[in-house]
């Protein structure tokens, strides 16, 4: 596959994260920008975290402002894509439940928070398989592997402790000076959520549009 086909793809994907923002109501496509999610369960890690934080409602900015830095296409006949990216942030906005230990320090809450991860560079690969409907091909992704790398986390999270303001903000100060231990014990459980939600997305476009409409060389 040429440079030149990798090259037409970035641009390509580029142009079509812009306009999937406000989403294709011909293709019955809902905008990406927010991406609504239902709800999202991370686990608890190995060190720091030991605590499933579970998030409902959440509305995804910043999804549309990421930039395809690399394509590679070379395997799109077997229905594998690879692409880098960087995004300025990416924000989730979601009611949550925990209870247990960060950093060895009880937290518990519900309510209201937000969790910035700012300036992130992402891998995509998606692995796909041929779909026939109605005489034509289309393509449907079997799964969406996503990694993460965040220059930083910021978190926010509302009501702790039973709406304790003070202990409330100690919390969120000692999460955020250790954003990066904290992130990095449950990145996995983000990265595994993250390839299930960009995959569902992924089918949903790709369900609409024939794959030689998609990927023309």
């Amino acid at each position: 596959m040429s440079s030149d086909f990798n090259n037409c793809l970035v641009k390509a994907i580029n142009d079509a994260l812009l306009k999937l923002s406000n989403g294709f109501p011909n293709l019955n496509i809902a905008p990406l920008e927010p991406l609504y999610i239902p709800s999202l369960t991370i686990g608890e890690g190995k060190g720091a975290v030991h605590v499933v934080q579970n998030f409902r409602g959440i509305n995804m900015y910043g999804a549309t402002n990421g930039n395809m830095t690399k394509v590679d296409g070379s395997k799109i006949k077997e229905y594998k894509l690879y692409a880098e990216a960087f995004t300025p942030y990416l924000r989730l906005e979601a009611e949550y439940s925990l209870n247990g230990r960060i950093l060895l320090i009880p937290i518990q809450g519900d309510g209201n928070c937000t969790i910035t991860l700012e300036n992130v560079k992402t891998t995509h690969l998606s692995l796909g398989e041929k779909l026939e409907k109605k005489g034509k091909v289309y393509m449907r992704v079997k799964k969406y592997i996503v990694t993460l790398d965040p220059g930083k986390v910021i978190f926010n999270f509302e009501n702790l402790f039973n709406g304790d303001e003070r202990l409330g903000k100690e919390m969120n100060n000692i999460l955020n000076e250790n954003w990066k231990d904290v992130f990095d014990d449950v990145k996995s459980g983000y990265e595994e959520s993250f390839g299930i939600i960009f995959g569902d997305f992924a089918n949903r476009v790709y369900s609409k549009i024939p794959f030689k409409d998609l990927f023309l060389e």
